[in-house]
C-alpha cells in the first residue's frame, strides 16, 4: 500500500496489489471514514483470487461502496462489471445514499481520463485490484498530474 498526499490536498492510497473482499471490504471503510466531509473515490478493479464465486462478491463490493457513501464509485476493467452491476443495484434500491455516482470503465486509461475530467481538489483516492488487473500503474500518472511534487509514505 501506497500513501500519496498530494500539493492539491488529494489524498491517493494506491493499493492495487492485493485486492480480496477480506482486505477491500476495510479499505473501503476507511476510505468512507477518512474521506468524511471530502470527495471520495474508489477506483476498483477485478478481484482475481475469487474466480469460482467472482460475480456475487463483487457485487457485493459495489453494494457496499454505495452503502457507505463512496462519492465515486468507478469499476475498471471486462471483469469488475460486476461491481458496477452491484453498485447499480444498491443505488436503485431506498439504502443507498444520495449523490454516490457508479461508473464502469474498460480500462486504466479510461479511468485515469475520468479521473482528469473531474478533478476535485482535497478529495480522497482510494485504487484497489489485483496486482495483474494493471490497475496498480494509475498511481502513477496520477502523481505526474499532481501540480507539485508528492510525498510517498510506504506503508
Amino acid at each position: 500500500m501506497e500513501l500519496h498526499e498530494l500539493a492539491d490536498g488529494v489524498t491517493l492510497v494506491n493499493d492495487a496489489s492485493t485486492a480480496h473482499p477480506d482486505s477491500l471490504r476495510p479499505a473501503l471503510n476507511a476510505l468512507a471514514g477518512m474521506g468524511h466531509l471530502r470527495r471520495t473515490w474508489a477506483l476498483l478493479g477485478e478481484l482475481r483470487a475469487l474466480r469460482p464465486a467472482a460475480a456475487g462478491e463483487h457485487q457485493a463490493v459495489g453494494r457496499l461502496a454505495v452503502s457507505l457513501g463512496v462519492s465515486h464509485l468507478v469499476s475498471v476493467g471486462q471483469e469488475a462489471q460486476s461491481i458496477e452491476r452491484g453498485a447499480r443495484d444498491q443505488l436503485s434500491g431506498t439504502a443507498g445514499p444520495a449523490g454516490t455516482e457508479s461508473t464502469w470503465v474498460s480500462d486504466v486509461e479510461a479511468a485515469h481520463q475520468l479521473l482528469r475530467q473531474h478533478h476535485a481538489p482535497r478529495a480522497f483516492v482510494l485504487v484497489n485490484s489485483r496486482h495483474d488487473a494493471g490497475l496498480r500503474w494509475l498511481g502513477d500518472p496520477l502523481l505526474q498530474d499532481a501540480p507539485a511534487p508528492a510525498s510517498a509514505v510506504p506503508q
